[in-house]
């Protein structure tokens, strides 16, 4: 189930426990998605009810670099693009 909503991904942030491993860039292309051209997409896996669930964020190269510490990125809900739980 991928949910994108702000208000399904504020339910879903209030359930997930998050694993121990942290985020981690997907390296991925986002083909389409022009004003996401210039953007890093990182994802980070968690579980919700006993599935397992995996969070992408997205941050716009303006926002971080690969130089900066990821501790420091701005890891809030309005940086979500979606979470993906398994069914």
């Amino acid at each position: 189930m991928k949910i994108e909503d702000t208000t399904g991904i504020a339910l879903a942030l209030d359930k997930i426990i998050l694993g121990d491993d942290g985020a981690e860039p997907t390296s991925r292309c986002l083909p389409g998605l022009y004003d996401q051209e210039h953007c890093q997409e990182w994802s980070e896996t968690g579980t919700i009810d006993g599935s397992t669930a995996t969070i992408y964020y997205i941050f716009d190269d303006n926002e971080v670099d690969f130089e900066s510490d990821p501790g420091d990125y701005p890891w809030d809900a309005a940086h979500i693009l979606y979470i993906d739980i398994d069914d």
